[in-house]
């Protein structure tokens, strides 16, 4: 059994294999634990970003009319339909 420093691919595809199995006993409780919470904290992370993004491709859109060019529209799309979990563009 690998310790997650020493080969966190491993590890993660040993704890899921123990995890399946049953065997609570065997697992490494406190990391599965601190992974969990940083993937949260990550995707968190991650929808806050995304979501910047789109506001400032609205603000643009709505208060930049000279400078809209045949790729603004795309933009807002792409930036939309690039958050996870969301409403499909």
């Amino acid at each position: 059994m690998v310790t997650c420093d020493q080969d966190f691919s491993l590890w993660t595809k040993q704890q899921a294999d123990l995890l399946r199995q049953g065997r609570w006993n065997e697992i490494d409780a406190s990391n599965i634990a601190e992974e969990l919470e940083d993937m949260g904290s990550s995707r968190e992370r991650e929808l806050e970003s995304r979501l910047g993004v789109l506001l400032a491709h609205l603000l643009k859109w709505r208060y930049q009319l000279e400078r809209r060019g045949k790729s603004s529209a795309p933009r807002l799309t792409n930036s939309a339909s690039a958050l996870p979990g969301c409403w499909p563009i």
